[in-house]
């Protein structure tokens, strides 16, 4: 994400965030700055959730700054407009098609892991979101993720008795669990 910073003087210097989101502006005089996030560098189906001053959510800032002030709490945060989910069910008849009888099965917990920003799983980047447990009827959902490569895994503890597998969204073959974009 690139960082923008404009002095009273209307000269605009640039920061990108890290890996961990920090970014900062070294060496500046007091006066006048407008901090504004570039979108256009966001990950793909983000929206804003928070900023500094926690009103009217706005990717900019505007901060008066003394001479050798720090700030350090000028943050913004983001959540993603995407959702992924379905259902567990119990397959009577091992074809690997949820048919109309069969039902889906409830308290199964779910672990969501994002591929982040690069889309490879297995580095830095990856994001495991709080898992979640199948409703009564099976279905479960994450919801507010963004663009991107997702894995989705049943902790086979939680499923009933000694039930195994029959179905693969991905179709590779992973036991448990399915990667999807």
């Amino acid at each position: 994400m690139a960082i923008f910073a404009t002095t009273g003087d209307n000269i605009s210097v640039t920061d990108t965030t890290d890996a961990t989101g920090i970014y900062s502006f070294i060496g500046l005089t007091a006066g006048n700055y407008r901090v504004a996030v570039d979108g256009a560098t966001l990950p793909a189906n983000m929206t804003i959730s928070g900023d500094p001053d926690g009103g009217v959510l706005s990717s900019s800032f505007d901060a008066t700054l003394t001479a050798a002030q720090q700030r350090f709490d000028v943050d913004f945060g983001y959540v993603g407009t995407g959702t992924l989910g379905d259902t567990v069910w119990f397959d009577a008849n091992n074809d690997s098609v949820q048919d109309a009888s069969e039902e889906g099965i409830a308290a199964v917990e779910l672990m969501l892991t994002w591929a982040g920003r690069n889309g490879t799983f297995g580095d830095a980047d990856d994001f495991t979101y709080p898992s979640t447990t199948t409703a009564a009827n099976g279905s479960y959902g994450f919801a507010q993720l963004p663009a991107g490569n997702f894995r989705v895994a049943v902790t086979t503890a939680t499923l009933p008795g000694s039930m195994v597998q029959t179905y693969d969204l991905d179709g590779v073959g992973t036991a448990n669990s399915a990667d999807t974009t």
